[in-house]
């Protein structure tokens, strides 16, 4: 298939030291995957982070460097953001409001939850799921400027042009819709996104989301040395106790209280994982998702081999290149 630029887009995902890219190309409706990168910066992208002045060009260098392997030029570049450098709630919403009780709620929203001042932060919100009986669930993100700011910079400093920065969970739900289209499994379904030190859990019943939750808690030394070096039946045991509490959160909503899916992605989403989690819930689907299964033919040779082992790194990548 000839390159049309006008119809590439770039995903990026920036998850800790890591940056992951994937280039999609748009053709008779159907996505096609034409390219993928991945970069490790020398530090790890957090709030500390954006606050060091030296860290500027160290995103830039990587940012040149993914530009040698992936043509930039002319395409629309997207950037998702791990959810822990936002601030994000999500509301249930009465179906019969109009847009403008709509932002007048979330206007009430952001002066609840917001500390500092509001205009120090970039706020948004999108409706995510309908499918309870009388609510919507809005998904409200507050992002401080400086995040935004330093970000644009490095990608201005690289001469890339970015087009748009979203969080991962909203990146995520899109490639899990566009992947997996069976909507009528009668119970939750769980993404799991696995990285060396943290764990990234979403759950949703169809589109809805019911919840958000990270691993590791707050002050948890245990939980940090096992995402860090357990074994996998360990890590197995950690994930699973965090959706058996997702399960009862679930009950006081009126959500259903078992599971249809669990789906692992990200860099350290293991088969011996998959084994021991499956183990632990024998009557739920566990898969590591696999989100190039239908079109990994217009990779060329070279880009087939690097994501051959673990396609399901640029899941995130990929939720952003369909926005």
């Amino acid at each position: 298939m000839n390159e049309n630029k006008e119809n590439s887009f770039l995903g990026l995902d920036l998850i800790g030291p890591c940056l992951r890219v994937i280039e999609v190309q748009k053709h008779n409706g159907n996505y096609f995957v034409s390219n993928a990168a991945e970069a490790e910066m020398d530090f790890s992208f957090d709030f500390e982070s954006v606050a060091d002045p030296q860290m500027l060009p160290m995103l830039v260098a990587t940012l040149n460097d993914l530009k040698n392997q992936i043509d930039f030029a002319s395409k629309d570049v997207r950037l998702a953001i791990n959810r822990r450098l936002v601030l994000l709630k999500t509301v249930p919403i009465d179906k019969g409001m109009n847009e403008f009780e709509l932002s007048q709620q979330i206007a009430w929203e952001a002066n609840q939850l917001l500390i500092d001042n509001r205009k120090e932060f970039n706020i948004g919100y999108e409706v995510i799921g309908q499918h309870h009986t009388s609510l919507n669930h809005v998904m409200f993100v507050a992002v401080r400027k400086a995040v935004i700011d330093f970000i644009k910079n490095a990608f201005q400093q690289a001469d890339i042009n970015l087009n748009r920065i979203d969080i991962d969970v909203l990146a995520n739900l899109r490639a899990l819709n566009y992947i997996v289209h069976n909507k009528e499994d009668k119970g939750l379904t769980a993404i799991i996104k696995c990285e060396r030190s943290l764990a990234d859990i979403s759950v949703y019943f169809k589109d809805d989301l019911i919840t958000l939750r990270e691993l590791p808690s707050i002050n948890s030394e245990a939980q940090e040395k096992t995402l860090l070096d357990a074994p996998a039946d360990e890590l197995a045991a950690l994930y699973n106790e965090e959706l058996s509490k997702v399960l009862k959160f679930a009950d006081t909503i009126k959500y259903p209280t078992s599971y249809s899916n669990i789906f692992l992605f990200g860099g350290t989403a293991t088969m011996a994982l998959k084994e021991q989690l499956f183990k632990l819930n024998k009557s739920v689907e566990v898969t590591i998702i696999p989100p190039f299964e239908d079109f990994s033919e217009e990779l060329s040779d070279d880009k087939k081999q690097l994501i051959s082992d673990h396609p399901e790194k640029y899941f995130t990548s990929f939720g952003m290149a369909i926005v």
